[in-house]
């Protein structure tokens, strides 16, 4: 088989994997740092992007930066504890919960109805409540004792200081 008429590519890119996650490490932090300008909404490009993330999102689109560098940071070989890939996935596990129990935007609306169809709304209620831990246990490597060791402390707290304002003199004004 002859190869007559065929071109040769002009030239082959090969990068390599540190210098690909390199630049999609760079878009991504971009990207949110362009996601937090639109929230100025100064100029056209902006305010439809802030318009866009509004609609889908709602007010929980105030996390997508967050999301976009957490994403892109997990890219970077630094060894902080922001770039591991738990602190990304967790963060974005406990953000897709909330859009759904905050029915925040058209996409937390959907995850709403999506849960809500297969079971009640209560259930829904349950299923994003468990995700949403699940997502801050990921992020944050905490364990279920410490979880509700907090809110029993939390629990203890709030019933010292009301058994302390209820001995507080009652003060009326006439």
């Amino acid at each position: 088989m002859s190869r007559r008429g065929r071109r040769r590519s002009p030239f082959k890119l090969k990068l390599k994997r540190e210098v690909i996650h390199s630049l999609a490490s760079l878009t991504l932090l971009s990207l949110g740092g362009i996601v937090i300008l639109s929230f100025s909404r100064q100029g056209v490009i902006f305010q439809r992007l802030n318009d866009f993330l509004d609609f889908y999102f709602g007010w929980l689109a105030i996390f997508i930066p967050f999301l976009l560098m957490s994403a892109g940071l997990m890219l970077t070989s630094l060894k902080w504890r922001l770039t591991r890939p738990n602190t990304f996935f967790g963060s974005a596990i406990a953000f897709v919960s909330l859009l759904g129990l905050t029915q925040s935007g058209q996409a937390g609306s959907k995850v709403w109805l999506e849960i809500a169809n297969l079971i009640t709304e209560p259930g829904t209620i349950i299923i994003l409540l468990g995700i949403f831990f699940i997502g801050y246990i990921i992020t944050t490597e905490t364990t279920l004792e410490e979880i509700l060791l907090f809110f029993a402390t939390l629990a203890t707290s709030v019933r010292r200081f009301f058994r302390a304002t209820s001995h507080l003199p009652q003060i009326t004004i006439n």
